[in-house]
């Protein structure tokens, strides 16, 4: 075996050509190390089978046996001795069924033996294959694992060249991006820097475009959880949706406190209708108290004294006093009489010098 070292740098796609002879490639930082190894001639396995033969008396023996069952077929035993001799032709036929059976099984034996011998020298090639084999397949490995390590590099320097020119993906948040977009079908040899630095793209604009459109909503007070929310599964459907729950609650709480603010106005103005409804009937439960002891003060007066003495008690107003209904500082008092002692009211009222209005009957009166 002829074995020479050589430098040589990692194709740009990482992939590793294919070259004569053979050579077995190891990874480390970029470069490749290759040992250039001769491929001796294809070996191939060839393997022949002589046609082989068993020789016996199969056709004579058939003839035979064929006949002797067409003859058992018919025939009849008789005698003291047709048990016997029944049995004894079936142990007859029961000892040719033994000896055909275990002649079957020793040449089969025999005719096995190059067989076996065939499968075990094929047994030991395939553990000579076996060996370099599985050697070959860890170094295989490892080159592939150290090419994937190295794409993996330079996807993950991309990926924060272009978190940073964007200024769309917060720091806490861009380690977990990366996870979340992460293909593993990027790091196989037949991935191009193109395919995954196109998916790279596609997701920060993605991301980007559904960070302006919360922003958009013009919510700054649910934006923050809406951001969460939107990283958490990168569907922006998740943020729009949250600030759109969060908007109708703060409709419902709005509306329920506008809808206490009325009920507490109207209660508020049922309590004072009530305060007043309570003062007037007050007012008129007094009124009616007063002139029922007017009434009654009234009465004693009528009944007690004759009207010309009633009149001479009335005191005399001076003659200077004028009553100007327009010019007097007024102040209206509402009196119940009975309609025959009207007469009598309005005469006491004009006796005293208070103008009064008579409902009904359209009457004024005054002292002049």
């Amino acid at each position: 075996m002829q074995e020479n070292s050589r430098q040589e740098v990692v194709p740009e796609n990482n992939r590793i050509p294919l070259m004569e002879p053979y050579e077995r490639y190891a990874a480390s930082d970029g470069i490749i190390s290759t040992e250039i190894m001769t491929v001796p001639e294809q070996l191939e396995f060839v393997a022949d089978v002589s046609a082989g033969a068993v020789d016996c008396n199969f056709t004579r023996l058939k003839e035979s046996l064929s006949a002797m069952a067409k003859d058992y077929t018919t025939q009849v035993y008789t005698g003291e001795k047709a048990l016997q001799e029944m049995k004894k032709d079936r142990a007859e036929l029961a000892r040719l069924q033994k000896q055909v059976n275990d002649k079957k099984i020793e040449v089969k034996k025999r005719y096995m033996i190059p067989l076996e011998a065939f499968e075990k020298g094929v047994k030991e090639l395939l553990e000579c294959i076996e060996q370099p084999r599985v050697l070959l397949d860890k170094r295989i490995k490892k080159v592939e694992s150290e090419l994937r390590e190295i794409r993996k590099k330079d996807i993950e320097e991309y990926y924060w060249m272009v978190a940073e020119t964007t200024g769309f993906i917060l720091d806490e948040f861009s380690n977990s991006f990366l996870k979340k977009i992460w293909n593993e079908k990027w790091l196989n040899a037949d991935a191009t820097k193109k395919t995954w630095k196109m998916a790279i793209d596609n997701a920060v604009e993605k991301y980007m475009s559904g960070v302006l459109m919360l922003t958009g909503m013009n919510e700054p007070d649910f934006l923050n959880e809406a951001l969460v929310r939107y990283q958490q599964s990168l569907e922006v459907v998740d943020g729009v949706n949250y600030i759109n729950e969060k908007r109708k609650e703060r409709e419902r709480i709005e509306k329920a406190k506008m809808e206490a603010a009325e009920r507490a106005r109207a209660e508020a103005e049922a309590r004072h209708k009530d305060e007043l409804e309570k003062a007037r009937a007050e007012m008129e439960s007094r009124a009616q108290a007063e002139i029922k002891r007017a009434r009654a003060e009234r009465n004693r007066y009528i009944n007690t004294v004759p009207i010309n003495d009633y009149r001479q008690t009335v005191p005399p107003v001076p003659q200077q006093t004028v009553y100007n209904p327009v010019n007097a500082r007024q102040q209206t008092v509402r009196m119940y009489v009975l309609e025959k002692d009207a007469g009598r009211a309005g005469q006491l009222l004009a006796a005293n010098g208070i103008w009064y209005e008579m409902e009904g009957r359209g009457q004024t009166g005054a002292v002049s």
